[in-house]
């Protein structure tokens, strides 16, 4: 079996890190044969991506089809033509809409669904008042008459529930059929920390969070948690991983708070599970998360998951058995349960149990059997 992989960049990202590693376990399956194809520089994946037979497109991609043409598509051709893969693999939106200028009939075609991609958007009233709403329709026009009108041999595969629907509701009706559910898998051995031991009574608590610092991860809500904790002389520390256009805005609102002994900004950690370890919690403040990957890593840390509502993610937690699901945004209520899970030794310990156990299940070799089961399923006979 031959499967094109096509990713926009190496970038930090959950998709970009679920690419990586569904590469990675292939490389373990002698019947498999793989390309990834990256259509742009960018690569915070270093210490992974060196396993794995990537290829760059030459020069710059052009990222919109309101440009008459891409720059690429001789190459891309010349790249399909020689490996003819049985299935042609795309993760978010850019890579699915450069597909569109050149599609092979004795192919399949599957479309990662990593979030809600805005881009399927069906057409409404409020498609006319902005400009990017308008593109977005127009964009996913060409990807209806010019690919799958032309290869109906099309899947989607959703990354959670609430992404399963979102695209039932939003796809050509003569593909609706071809949208299925396949949750992410992991690394769970490089996460899994077995015997984790109890933090010493003289120790700090310890909360971790890791994400980018964009709008919808919220990290400005962890620090109005931190600050109730710090107002209750509870002994504590946060440790925020990751970079983004939120991060300075961030670090403000750590100053006016005068919270710089307690919450501390680390940056792109490339060995994140070196946190997840020394670490007692997991806190998720994003109002909307897709899936929820490093909530598994956490979990297999042996760290209860404290999350906020992020509708994608509400299928990872069990509360009372792997973490604790918050509907609303209240700092009050975190705090709370946080101070209830540093001072019950024994709860703590329970949930940690049951959260590795969880995370386990997701395991990348368990999920990748279903995946390959499913590319069996579609291949061109």
């Amino acid at each position: 079996m031959k499967i094109l992989f096509i990713i926009k960049s190496l970038e930090k990202g959950g998709a970009e890190r679920y690419a990586l590693d569904l590469c990675l376990e292939l490389n373990k399956r002698p019947d498999i044969e793989y390309k990834l194809l990256v259509l742009q520089d960018g690569n915070d994946f270093e210490y992974l991506s060196s396993e794995v037979p990537f290829v760059k497109l030459d020069g710059p991609f052009v990222p919109s089809v309101w440009r008459k043409t891409y720059v690429n598509v001789e190459q891309y051709k010349k790249i399909v033509d020689e490996f003819k893969p049985d299935i042609i693999h795309t993760h978010l939106f850019r890579p699915e809409l450069f597909t569109s200028i050149y599609v092979p009939e004795n192919v399949a075609y599957v479309v990662h669904c990593h979030d809600n991609m805005v881009e399927f958007k069906n057409l409404s009233w409020k498609s006319f008042l902005k400009k990017i709403l308008l593109t977005n329709f127009y964009e996913k026009r060409i990807l209806v008459t010019k690919k799958y009108k032309k290869n109906k041999n099309t899947y989607f595969i959703a990354n959670s529930p609430d992404t399963l629907e979102y695209f039932q509701n939003t796809v050509p009706s003569f593909l609706r059929e071809k949208v299925v559910l396949i949750e992410y898998g992991f690394d769970f051995k490089r996460f899994y920390l077995p015997d984790k031991q109890q933090r010493p009574m003289n120790k700090k608590f310890s909360i971790v969070n890791v994400g980018r610092f964009e709008r919808r991860k919220n990290q400005i809500f962890i620090v109005e948690i931190a600050d109730i904790l710090r107002k209750r002389n509870f002994d504590f520390e946060v440790n925020l991983l990751g970079v983004g256009e939120c991060l300075d805005e961030v670090k403000e609102v750590v100053k006016k708070l005068k919270l710089e002994d307690h919450v501390f900004i680390r940056g792109n950690v490339n060995l994140v599970e070196e946190y997840l370890f020394e670490s007692d919690i997991y806190l998720h403040s994003a109002y909307y998360e897709p899936f929820g990957l490093v909530l598994l890593e956490g979990m297999a840390a042996g760290l209860p998951c404290l999350i906020l509502n992020g509708i994608g993610n509400r299928n990872l937690i069990k509360d009372d058995y792997n973490g604790y699901l918050f509907l609303e945004q209240n700092a009050e209520a975190f705090a709370d349960k946080i101070m209830e899970l540093a001072k019950n030794e024994k709860l703590l310990k329970g949930i940690s149990e049951n959260a590795q156990s969880f995370a386990k299940t997701y395991d990348i070799s368990e999920k990748t059997d279903e995946l390959i089961e499913f590319y069996k399923s579609i291949i061109v006979k």
